[in-house]
Parts: C-alpha cells; structure tokens; sequence
C-alpha cells in the first residue's frame, strides 16, 4: 500500500497556525509576569502611600487635639483674670483718683474691701498697692510692705497699660515666701487722671490647679505654662517630662503675655491605632491583589481567543457610529436646552439639557409639551409662512421648585419637509439661586431654634432643682451658658422675624392686650437675664392696666428686645423701670427706661436701621446683631403703633446728673373685638 497518498491528508498549514498560537501564548504569558510586577510594584507603592498618608493624619489630628486642648485652656485662663479685673475696677477707679502717697489710712479706707477682694477671688490671692515709684504701699501680706518692686518688668509695663488692662508678668521667685508665681498688675489709672500706681497680685500653682480642673484633658496630656525664654509658670507632670522627640507637642500662645501654652503627649500613645490598621490594611489590600491577580490572569486567556473577533467587529462598530457619536457628543453637551421635531414624527430629538428644564424623562414627553406652542405659520391663504418662529415662557416644576423657562421656537425646511427647532433657556438661575439662599438661611434659623429652646428649659429647670446647692463656680457656668443660650435663641427669632418681613409672611393676630400683664409677663421673663448683669428690674408703681389693640407674642418680643438693651447698657446695681400711662389720642404709652449712659446726638436714626453702627465708642458698647430695635419699629408699626425714643447722653449738657434711654411703644386702646389679620 503506498503511503504517497497519505503524505497529501497531512495539513501542514496546521502546524504554522499550532506555532503561531504556542508564539502568541508565549507572549501573553510574558505580557501577564509584567503586568503582575507593575501590579505588585503598584500595589506596594500604593499600600505605602496609604499608610503614610495615615501615620500624617494621626500626627495632624493629634495636633489638632492638643492645639484645642491648649486653647480651651487659654480661654479658660483669660475669661479668668478678665472676671478678676471686673473685681478690681471699682477700687481701681477710687484709687485713680488720688495721690496715692496722700491717703492717710489706707488700711481704714481701702484695706477691708481689698482684703474681700483677695478673700472672695479664685483668681486674686496676694494683693499689694504700689506707688509709681515701685515702693509697696499696702499689702494683704504684710511682709511685702515697703518692698520696693521698681526692677520687676510687670510693675513697668503696668504703668504703660491703658485703664481696665492687665499685664502678665514673667514666673518669678516670690521674695516673701520663695515660691514660683506669675505676677499680674493693674494700673491704677483712668481717662482723665495720669497713673497713680499698680495694683498687682500673684497666680500660684494652686490658682492654676484649678483651672486645669476645669480643662478636659488626657490623662497621658502634660500641660505646661512658660514663657518664651524658659521659665516654667505651671506642669501638670508630678515629675520630669519625656524627651521632646518622644512626644507631640502644640503650643498657643496666652493673648497679651509673653507667656504660651504647652500641651503635649506621647508619641506611641497617639500612633497605637496605627499598627493596627495598618496591619489590617494590608492583609486585607493582599486578598484583594490575588484576586485581582487571578481575575486578570482569567480575562487574559479568555480576552486572546476574543480578540480577533472583537478586533474585526470593532472596526466595522466604529464605522457605523462614528458620525452619530460625534453629533451626539456635540448635542448633549450643549448648555441650552434643543428639541427637534416634525409633524409626522419621523424626526424626534431632545438632549440631555432639554430634558432637564423640562423635568421630564424621555424625548417624546419633551416634544408632547411642546408641540401646542408650535409658531403659527399660515398665512392669509393657508400657505404655510417659511422662517416663522415664537417665544414662550413655560412654568416646570423641578423638586418641588417653580422654573422659568423661555422658549424660542422657529420652523425651518428640510428635504422631508417642515421641521421645529426649539431653543430653551432658564432664566429663573438667579431667582433659584437667591430663594435657596433665603430657604436655607430660614431653614437653618428654623433648626437652631429648637434645641436653643430646649437647651435654655433644661437650664432653667437644673438651676431651679441643684441652683442652691451648686458651688459659685458651677453655678456661674450654668448662668453663662443660660445667658448665652438665651441671646442666640433671641438671635434666631430676630432673623426669623425679618426673614418673614422680607418675604410678606409676617403673621399679626390684633387683640385685646392688657397692658399691666404684658408688662409684667415681660419683667417676669426677663428677670433672670438681668440679675446676670446686676442690674435691678421693676415695674413702676403708676402703671396703668387699660387694653389695648395689639399681638401680645409680638408685643413681648419688642418689649424683650428694649429691656435687653436697658440692661446690657445699665450699670451694675442700676435699675430698669418698666411702666405703662395713657397716651394721646386714645392711646397708650408702654415705655422701659434705664440709667445708662444715654445715645449719642449722631446715632438716634441709625440704631433703628437693619445692622446698625455702634453708637458708643468700643468701652462702651454692648454686644448685638444690630437687629433688635429694626425688628422692635417693624413689628410695632405692623401692629398700627409707633417706636418713640427719649434719650440724654452723659457728655451733653446736664447728662452727668440725668442721663438715660427712654423707649416708648406706643399703641392704640382697644374699642372693638378680636379680629386677626394677615400683614404682609
């Protein structure tokens, strides 16, 4: 049998195709050990990366604690020495009006009241009286008398200290008992009289012990008070602290002083979550590397038997839809919105942006509103009118807002027939963009008001229950933190209220009011505010109770806002009087009074605009929004009344002996029923 035959069955074409595959396999294979030590090396750089990036984000938030620490600390030591120069300023000011060297007895005169001071003060501990020479006049230790302190840097930046100021001095060695202080003066001075002085006095370690007390803090934290050349005034460490390198540090500097805050930590305590998720990380970045190892390793084999179909399919893909996607690219990325259609439907097209303006999810929607606005293009005759275009405006709605949009609508021609081009534009993006403003301004109005309300009740009802079994220090904290919760929440319903004026929503129900329990619902409710400042608030004995026409709610938010200001502007043991009389013209005068130091000439027209200037200089000047009094005319004049002003200022001719603020409400008395109206 011959084998010739069998020679020719053999395909040797089958062989070069075999070594093609086994040459194509061999470069896959080399494609895929490079690409899995770029993924590696990738992988490796990257985990680095992360873990890097976190020691950073360890090390800053630790920072970041520290640095909040520290000046919560400062915050704490500065309201400190700011009460106890409140303490001083009476003694102060007597003292600024004499010879020093001139008071016979001292001791009579001002030694019982200093020595108080020094009694009844957490901040004051040793009180001494020193004249400008730097010679001790008096002292609450006696062994400090006589001292001369004239080459102590506090007693000679004291006397450069405007009045009411403080200096801190650098730590010191006390000469009486041996002890590091940090000395603190006052100068005995006042506008119009040169420096008589210094009072000065000394903060000891105990002093800062209890502010530190006061402090949250780590345990592990080491807080340290120095100044810039190296004398340490306080440490929190019972011994010796760690190398500098060993720990995190953050410094703030003390207002004012040359003195600064050092808190600081150890390093490992602040990295001991590293490690570990570190660690973590990284097992869990190599299960998800072989993962990706294997699913690469998968997709390459099945990607070399598909390529050469996909290869030929892709060509002919990019073909067919290269023209379409270049048009459409261009069409959905237009900034205006375009429709495009025809009367028998076979051209529809809307982008992308159309379709937003018009808040509807396909292009047939789009064209379904607005086919009926079509321009009119017949003619007298009925022929159709070429180039005939209109403009609309259409009312969406998009998330429950109102939009404008302006459609301009023109026929063109093309070889099918008649087409329309419709171009759409929103002109509400100024609109939209200043109601969200005002939306979100309400909105967050809105959601401080609540828990301020809630905040101020609960206060209120802890001092009613613990009030009188509280330590003065609690209890000082409880009623700053009532004070404060009360002003932002009279704060919000200020902002609340001229957001419903701007906005025509300001709602007033007109009723009968008694004048004498409006009054006294308002001194009841402010009572509180003004014990805070010592300052005595009282109904005056000729008070007249007749009704009149009136929104009690809104009436007491104008008499809260005056007798906030008589307050704030009273002395301390000043009185507010709050009274009612009959007016003129059926009418009735609610009027709150105080002893103040009266409203300047230049500024009785202005602190009744929105965000008014300050009316006295800074000394004087009270803390506000400048929005109190513009709420107080508006809400008055909506209820048919009127805000007068009655005002004598200390620097005008007769004020030393009669200054003050009088507001008068005035409003009509009530002759009919109750009748409740909407003002806008």
């Amino acid at each position: 049998m011959s084998r010739r035959p069998m020679a020719h069955r053999i395909n040797l074409g089958g062989f070069h195709a075999f070594g093609q595959v086994a040459q194509a396999a061999t470069r896959q294979s080399r494609r895929l050990i490079l690409r899995a030590s770029v993924l590696t090396l990738a992988v490796a750089l990257f985990l680095g990366a992360l873990i890097y990036l976190d020691y950073q984000r360890t090390i800053e938030s630790g920072r970041q604690r520290l640095n909040h620490v520290a000046s919560l600390f400062n915050q704490t030591f500065l309201s400190s020495l700011d009460l106890a120069t409140v303490q001083m300023t009476g003694v102060i000011e007597e003292l600024s009006r004499r010879e020093l060297r001139g008071i016979e007895d001292f001791e009579g005169t001002y030694g019982g009241r200093l020595q108080r001071i020094a009694r009844q003060s957490e901040q004051i501990g040793v009180i001494a009286v020193v004249d400008p020479g730097g010679i001790v006049l008096w002292s609450t230790l006696p062994g400090l008398i006589g001292v001369d302190v004239s080459d102590r840097a506090y007693f000679r930046n004291a006397l450069d200290l405007a009045p009411g100021a403080y200096t801190l001095g650098k730590p010191i060695i006390g000469r009486p008992t041996g002890a590091s202080v940090t000395p603190v003066a006052w100068p005995i001075a006042n506008d119009t009289q040169p420096v008589r002085g210094v009072i000065a006095s000394s903060l000891d370690e105990d002093y800062f012990e209890a502010l530190l007390a006061d402090t949250r803090y780590d345990p592990d934290m080491v807080i340290e008070i120095a100044s810039d050349d190296g004398p340490i005034a306080f440490s929190s460490a019972a011994g010796d602290t760690p190398a500098t390198g060993a720990r995190l540090e953050s410094r703030a500097r003390i207002r004012g002083s040359d003195l600064a805050t050092s808190v600081s930590v150890p390093r490992a305590s602040v990295l001991a979550g590293l490690a570990m998720r570190s660690a973590a990380f990284a097992m869990i970045s190599a299960f998800l590397y072989a993962c990706a190892i294997a699913a690469a390793y998968i997709a390459e084999k099945r990607s070399l038997a598909l390529a050469e179909a996909f290869e030929r399919s892709r060509t002919e893909a990019l073909r067919a839809v290269q023209a379409r996607n270049q048009f459409q690219a261009i069409f959905q990325s237009v900034e205006d919105g375009i429709v495009v259609f025809d009367e028998r439907g076979q051209l529809e097209n809307a982008n992308r942006r159309a379709r937003d303006l018009l808040d509807v999810p396909d292009t047939r929607s789009a064209i379904a509103m607005l086919r009926p606005h079509r321009p009119v293009i017949g003619g007298a005759n009925g022929a159709a009118a070429g180039g005939a275009r209109s403009t609309v405006r259409l009312g969406t709605m998009k998330n429950g807002q109102r939009r404008e949009i302006r459609c301009r609508m023109s026929r063109v021609d093309h070889l099918l027939g008649q087409a329309y081009y419709c171009l759409l534009t929103d002109v509400s993006a100024e609109e939209r963009l200043t109601n969200t403003r005002v939306q979100f301004i309400e909105s967050i109005n809105h959601e401080l008001r609540t828990p301020l309300t809630s905040l101020s009740g609960s206060l209120n009802l802890y001092l009613d229950r613990f009030g009188d079994t509280m330590t003065p220090s609690g209890r000082k904290l409880i009623d700053m933190a009532k004070r404060n919760a009360d002003r932002l929440l009279m704060l919000v319903n200020d902002v609340l209220t001229l957001q419903a004026v701007d906005h025509e929503r300001l709602v007033i129900t007109l009723g009968s009011v008694s004048t004498g329990e409006v009054v006294a619902e308002a001194v009841a409710a402010m009572r509180g505010y003004a014990d805070s400042f010592g300052v005595r608030l009282c109904i005056a004995e000729d008070l007249v109770d007749l009704p009149i026409r009136a929104d009690e709610r809104r009436l007491q938010q104008v008499l809260g806002n005056l007798i906030s200001n008589a307050v704030k502007y009273s002395p301390r043991a000043g009185t507010v009087e709050i009274g009612a009389m009959r007016g003129d013209d059926d009418t009735v005068k609610i009027w709150c009074r105080d002893t103040g130091p009266g409203i300047p000439a230049h500024a009785r027209n202005s602190i009744f605009e929105r965000f008014a200037q300050p009316a006295h200089e800074p000394t004087v000047q009270a803390t506000g929004t400048g929005l109190g009094l513009a709420i107080s005319r508006e809400l008055v004049s909506r209820q048919g009344g009127r805000l007068e002003l009655d005002t004598i200022h200390v620097n005008e001719p007769g004020g030393k002996t009669a200054h003050g603020t009088t507001f008068n409400v005035v409003l009509p008395i009530e002759r009919g029923a109750r009748v409740e109206e909407k003002v806008g």
